[in-house]
């Protein structure tokens, strides 16, 4: 997803280390430590250890305005203590979301995260196997976590036990904003040949905007007729957009300046409508 930048959500940032733009599509895998490799290893599960573990932590949790904006480390780690005659042990990894408004527990594919279900082993004679994964790119309106199986191969077979760290929580502060087109239109001004237009609007979820000044643009076609910035976090029912009269023959343009992925619905950002005067 591409973001296209503007004043009203700059510097919204998530605190880990940065990562050059474009930002990759839900994880991207940092640098494994020096006693890890990889092997294409899978056998069948048998009772689990009883005094052994993963343990994965939620280490950050930085949710922001855009998906762009939100961000999570989470640390698996994996240790042989506790499985008697370990030949080998790791652990795989899989990256799940869920829904605030509730629902079960989903295993994002691999595209979301391209180490997913893959088996990272620890090289032998390591005392323990342990992973930083920066995951870049949530959704709002999502809990995240990691789901880690840890493996251990003895001379009886593979055993396993799985654990899942603790949520990152992404709320959805879009912004909810539509222009009411039914109930568009100008009244007279204080000069004369110009007009005030009355762009009616519904909002909602705009705490996170307090302070923000969002642009409101009347145009008809290629001539801006009315420009008015104003504060979403108030609450206006409508902007009054001081401006020069349209041409009653020809149809206004209303855009709301705001770009679609910091908002809920794009569709309500603008409205095609007749040059009439507003209804009283």
């Amino acid at each position: 997803m591409e973001v296209r930048p503007v004043a009203t959500a700059a510097g919204r940032r998530p605190s880990f280390p940065s990562a050059p733009p474009p930002v990759p599509p839900i994880a991207r895998l940092l640098a494994a430590s020096a006693a890890l490799s990889l092997a294409p290893a899978a056998t069948t599960a048998v009772a689990a250890p009883s005094r052994t573990g993963p343990v994965v932590a939620l280490e950050r949790c930085a949710p922001g305005l855009t998906a762009q904006e939100s961000g999570a480390r989470f640390v698996p780690r994996v240790t042989a203590s506790g499985v008697a005659g370990v030949r080998s042990y790791g652990f795989r990894l899989r990256l799940q979301r869920r829904s605030l408004a509730g629902g079960s527990w989903r295993t994002l594919p691999r595209r979301h995260m391209p180490d997913r279900g893959r088996l990272v082993v620890a090289r032998p004679g390591a005392v323990a196997l342990e992973r930083r994964i920066d995951v870049e790119g949530l959704e709002p309106g999502h809990r995240y976590r990691l789901r880690v199986t840890g493996l251990w191969r003895t001379p009886s077979g593979t055993r396993t036990l799985t654990r899942v760290s603790r949520s990152c929580r992404v709320p959805d502060r879009r912004l909810g904003i539509a222009v009411d087109a039914d109930r568009i239109g100008w009244i007279p001004g204080v000069d004369g040949g110009r007009v005030v237009y009355v762009v009616p609007l519904a909002i909602r979820g705009a705490a996170a905007w307090t302070g923000e000044e969002v642009p409101v643009e009347v145009r008809q076609g290629g001539t801006l007729l009315g420009r008015m910035t104003f504060d979403p976090a108030t609450g206006p029912d409508a902007v009054r957009v001081p401006g020069a009269r349209c041409d009653a023959d020809r149809p206004v343009t209303v855009t709301i300046g705001v770009a679609d992925e910091l908002v809920r619905d794009a569709d309500g950002l603008s409205a095609r409508v007749d040059c009439a005067a507003a209804s009283r």
